[in-house]
């Protein structure tokens, strides 16, 4: 028996995840950590990318500068730029996400023992 669809969501999906987990259901609550920690470490190295090769990327395709005659230009550097500030912190939830998860499954483990 999983998890329905609207359980999945919310404060308490954690702790059910895991009592899944105890029980031998389908949801993984390790898998779930990994992925998220992959997801936030891949999340952070393309931020730490995209701010070392700024001055690349908005030298050949985007501005510094208000231009009305280019809109693309405008469209790149706002999209750049508004990928590089949510990527950072966004990463760094997601990978602290992942370490808590960790340490909520290995506390209901030790209370097991």
């Amino acid at each position: 028996m999983g998890l329905t669809p609207l359980q999945s969501f919310g404060p308490d999906a954690w702790l059910m995840a895991v009592e899944h987990k105890e029980r031998g259901d389908r949801v993984e609550a390790s898998n779930l950590s990994k992925t998220t920690m992959w997801t936030g470490l891949i999340l952070g190295a393309t931020a730490v990318l995209l701010i070392a090769f700024s001055p690349q990327i908005m030298g050949s395709f985007g501005t510094t500068r208000v231009i009305e005659d280019a809109p693309v230009a405008m469209a790149v550097s706002t999209i750049y730029l508004l990928v590089t500030v949510t990527f950072l912190p966004f990463s760094a939830a997601l990978v602290a996400a992942s370490l808590i998860m960790r340490h909520a499954e290995s506390l209901s483990h030790s209370k097991q023992t």
